[in-house]
């Protein structure tokens, strides 16, 4: 367990992925599809939007996730990044 959450399509195709940062106990998808929340053994939970993969909201979406540990220990950098503020 290495906190990695791993969303696959049905055919079995990974479309997503995202980290928690800490060993993973549960996640959900809200009802609508469009969020998922994991909750961690250490007591973090995390909330990501999950979008279409052609979408341009989903794609900037997914750049930021990628980017979220590089951008936390490089905050100079975040900073000129407006597309990943929340």
């Amino acid at each position: 367990m290495d906190g990695t959450v791993k969303v696959s399509d049905f055919q079995g195709r990974q479309v997503s992925e995202y980290n928690l940062q800490a060993d993973v106990f549960g996640l959900s998808f809200s009802a609508d599809g469009k969020n998922l929340v994991a909750g961690g053994y250490n007591g973090t939970a995390k909330l990501w939007q999950f979008l279409e993969p052609n979408n341009l909201d989903y794609l900037l979406a997914e750049g930021c996730n990628w980017l979220e540990e590089y951008l936390e220990s490089n905050p100079e950098v975040e900073k000129t990044l407006e597309v990943c503020e929340e």
